[in-house]
């Protein structure tokens, strides 16, 4: 495999990962409703025209375990890194585990 394979394949697996992102976060309630208390003052400040409007009271506190997401999002990220790094070091350098492993162990 040459270096602008390697370079594709770790563009798609980006792609992939952003896409698995954005849907989960699409599909937590929680983020919802943060983005649409934040986005309130905005949409009434546009559709009054004349400026920012009162504030909405804040969120509570999302529902969830949070600290388990952070976790998964961490470990993603170090698989990027790693994949990166792979890349770095050009073909036929690679160490740990490889790119194809990491995607079947994703879920």
């Amino acid at each position: 495999m040459n270096e602008q394979d390697d370079l594709a394949r770790l563009a798609q697996d980006f792609v992939d990962l952003w896409q698995e992102h954005m849907a989960a976060a699409a599909a937590d309630p929680a983020l919802l409703a943060w983005t649409r208390a934040w986005m309130a003052p905005l949409q009434a400040a546009a559709a009054d025209g004349d400026g920012p409007a009162q504030r909405p009271p804040a969120p509570g506190a999302a529902p969830g375990d949070f600290g388990s997401r952070l976790d998964e999002f961490a470990r993603r990220l170090a698989a990027c890194e790693e994949r990166l790094a792979a890349l770095e070091r050009g073909p036929g350098k690679r160490g740990g585990r490889n790119a194809d492993s990491d995607r079947r162990g994703r879920s």
